[in-house]
């Protein structure tokens, strides 16, 4: 269709008709998209079969998520989901629900406190995540990292996108820091990221040590078509440490989650000002 103008805060209406062709089901299920027209971003992809007569769905055209543990939390306590904890965005899930994750205000990146993960070996998975965004087809993240040592005995995943659509959730891209220090970045394939394109950067992360790691993770334009992307970039204050890029990458044509923190094997590590867009990069903390 042409172009249109959405109004913040209304409600549009779009009609189209479907022509039925020999071997079509009136019960199959179709696809049709909300698509930025100067940028080519997918916004949204909308399921409806041809006997629904309405699809009901809210758009968020200008997203951001931000988290940067300095409101409302206590030295030592378990981080939350609490609204009173948001700052300025509050968390969506945090694993396991018994709590991993605390405030910790001696050793932080920015602003008065930073989550502090201490996991031993078996401990179940721990992260915090936010879901409460849109399903962009692109998707800019910001952390710091910091930790005490390699992760023992393998390395350990800081950062989880999960992507889906049609053929389930996968982990659609992800940045793990190896027994080496090394940072391991992943994009596309299954659950196991079997089938995924990966990429080690150098040099290795040093300890004791805040980093700034920034990410563009991109979806498949279509389901199958390998052209996802993956970009990382890791910074030492402001200066660039490490950098890769992923592409041809079965990534999936939309995204659900993103998970923050180290979620295996045994490792100390803080994250601070944590931060998504779909916008472009976002750059340093203020």
């Amino acid at each position: 269709t042409s172009p249109v103008t959405l109004a913040a805060g209304s409600e549009t209406e779009f009609l189209f008709s479907v022509r039925l062709l020999t071997g079509v089901d009136e019960t199959d299920q179709y696809q049709f998209r909300l698509i930025d027209a100067a940028s080519g971003s997918v916004y949204n992809n909308f399921d409806t079969t041809l006997n629904q007569y309405a699809v009901n769905a809210s758009v968020n055209l200008a997203f951001g998520f931000a988290n940067g543990f300095d409101t409302g939390g206590v030295d030592g306590a378990f981080i939350t989901t609490a609204p009173g904890e948001a700052d300025p965005d509050a968390w969506s899930q945090v694993l396991p629900l018994a709590g991993s994750a605390v405030y910790d205000d001696a050793i932080v990146a920015e602003g008065t406190m930073a989550a502090l993960f201490d996991r031993t070996d078996g401990d179940p998975a721990s992260y915090l995540r936010t879901n409460d965004f849109n399903q962009a087809q692109h998707l800019y993240g910001r952390m710091y990292f910091r930790y005490t040592g390699v992760p023992v005995p393998a390395g350990s995943r800081i950062v989880d996108v999960v992507g889906g659509y049609d053929n389930g959730d996968t982990n659609s891209h992800s940045i793990t820091i190896q027994a080496n220090g090394r940072i391991l970045m992943k994009a596309g394939g299954d659950l196991t990221f079997t089938g995924e394109e990966n990429l080690v950067l150098n040099p290795a992360l040093s300890v004791d040590t805040w980093y700034r790691i920034e990410w563009h993770a991109t979806t498949e334009t279509v389901l199958g078509a390998a052209d996802g992307t993956f970009e990382v970039r890791v910074y030492d204050g402001m200066t660039l440490f490490a950098s890769g890029f992923i592409s041809n990458a079965h990534t999936k044509t939309e995204f659900e989650d993103a998970d923050f923190g180290p979620r295996t094997q045994t490792i100390t590590a803080w994250i601070d000002e944590t931060a998504l867009a779909n916008d472009g990069w976002i750059g340093a903390a203020p």
